[in-house]
């Protein structure tokens, strides 16, 4: 049948219909085939139907009349009752919102309809949403440094509902985990430098990161701070205070400093630091991911429990980079040094495994290197002696070696490396300027690489052997307890 029209003027199918005539009289004639004008029984509203003759006796129209809502009109035989049905449109949802958790935001809403409604969730920005039949929230993975918002449609059939209003900004901050032995803690990066009294805590050398960014360490060695339990996250320029081998503490930081300094001067963006890193420990003996509650099991624990803390405050958090300093121990072990390459690629899976961060969060490998410490022994003589120099120096050069194959085959992966830094007593120990200077090398590498979106300045990016850098970042760590001051890590 032919398509079918509203008109103006009522008439019945083949004889026009007189003011005193009714919708529903039947025609006296019917014309073979011709287009003629019908009525909507029930609306009264004229409309333009193709009849067609079918054995002289049977008449079918098919029409369609548009008023306020949408109403679908069928007959067979002119004498016949037409039938309506008007469709809404289903009920906008309400009561939006959206509620963070562990590198997640779970989005919620109201909505009259109890079943066959189908449910769109969107994000702003675009990229994060989910679809869902019959229920009322859903969960999404979110591990970008993003300021989302979320708005809610209903849908039954091809029709859908006006969008819910969008909910509000998720509170959102940035960490980023350092891990690894004695250096990565500062374990003899003093504060306040002995000899020329200059405290690195304070101005000239502090800028907005000191007093906006946060920090928050494992008690190991290093002494917690009372009434920061449950998140561990004070001023970045809290003191750390680590028992110095006079019994007494002493306020030391590690490379977190300078890199939550550099990220605030790159960005202008604050930062969390949370610290797990222990002295004298190796990757092959207390880091493997294999070890039924060795370190690294701690220190998932630790980012896991310190984001789901926050969550319940209304608060996400996402890791923006990972860095690992460490090596000394495992190259100072003839057992240990040959499968460093082997346990480092097992660490690195299992940490893009069990982190809750996006797959392309950078992770910052800092080269180790104990050159100053055989440069030492073969000053005082201790080669062949009390210390067994070329041993070591293999070992160094096999732990390095590692650090440049991860860097150059796994995604994601970048190296700094602590060659030539200056040692405390020329031994293993970075100073305290060193701490500085490596926090900055980690940043500038790290921080076009997070995934985040706010960089105020971004600048040049940094390529050191790992593959471009394309993102952009925030920052928080991890990094704890310290080794006083032992002359090894």
């Amino acid at each position: 049948m032919d398509g079918i029209l509203g008109t103006h003027r009522p008439h019945r199918c083949g004889v026009p219909i007189s003011r005193h005539q009714s919708c529903h009289q039947t025609p006296d004639s019917r014309p073979r085939s011709s287009r003629h004008q019908c009525c909507h029984p029930a609306a009264r509203v004229p409309i333009v139907a193709t009849c067609k003759d079918v054995s002289m006796r049977r008449l079918d129209c098919i029409a369609v009349s548009i008023a306020a809502s949408v109403t679908l009109v069928m007959g067979t035989g002119i004498s016949s009752a037409f039938a309506a049905r008007t469709v809404s449109l289903p009920a906008t949802p309400t009561n939006v919102t959206a509620m963070p958790g562990v590198a997640t935001i779970t989005v919620s809403w109201r909505s009259p309809h109890k079943t066959g409604v189908t449910y769109t969730v969107s994000s702003v920005p675009t990229g994060k949403g989910c679809v869902v039949v019959a229920l009322a929230s859903c969960t999404i993975p979110v591990t970008e440094s993003t300021p989302w918002r979320y708005q809610v449609t209903a849908s039954i059939g091809s029709l859908s509902s006006t969008a819910s209003a969008l909910t509000p900004v998720v509170p959102h901050r940035t960490l980023a985990v350092l891990a690894g032995q004695s250096n990565a803690t500062g374990a003899q990066s003093y504060a306040v430098d002995a000899t020329t009294g200059i405290n690195y805590l304070a101005a000239p050398y502090t800028d907005g990161a000191d007093t906006t960014s946060t920090i928050g360490w494992m008690p190991w060695l290093v002494n917690p701070v009372k009434g920061h339990e449950e998140t561990g996250q004070v001023a970045l320029d809290t003191p750390q205070l680590e028992i110095g081998s006079n019994g007494k503490p002493v306020h030391i930081f590690g490379p977190e400093i300078g890199w939550a300094r550099q990220i605030y001067a790159d960005t202008g963006q604050s930062v969390s630091v949370i610290k797990t890193a222990f002295p004298n420990t190796s990757l092959a003996g207390y880091w493997l991911p294999s070890i039924p509650g060795g370190l690294f099991s701690q220190m998932i624990t630790t980012v896991t429990s310190t984001m789901a803390a926050d969550a319940r405050q209304g608060q996400l958090d996402t890791i923006g980079a990972f860095a690992w300093y460490q090596g000394e121990s495992d190259a100072e072990d003839p057992t240990m040094a040959p499968d460093y390459q082997t346990n480092l690629s097992a660490f690195i899976i299992a940490l893009r495994s069990d982190l809750p961060a996006d797959p392309t969060t950078p992770i910052v490998l800092v080269k180790e290197s104990l050159a100053s410490l055989i440069s030492f022994w073969e000053t005082f003589g201790s080669c062949g002696t009390t210390e067994n120099c070329t041993s070591v120096a293999v070992g160094d050069a096999e732990v390095r070696a590692a650090d440049d194959w991860a860097g150059a085959n796994l995604a994601h992966v970048i190296e700094v490396d602590t060659l030539g830094l200056p040692r405390f007593d020329g031994l293993i120990h970075l100073t305290n300027t060193s701490e500085l200077a490596i926090g900055e090398k980690i940043a500038m590498a790290s921080d076009r690489l997070m995934p985040w979106q706010h960089l105020r300045d971004p600048g040049p990016a940094l390529n050191q052997s790992g593959g471009g850098l394309n993102g952009l970042g925030a920052v928080a760590w991890i990094v704890g307890g310290s080794a006083a001051t032992m002359a090894r890590s």
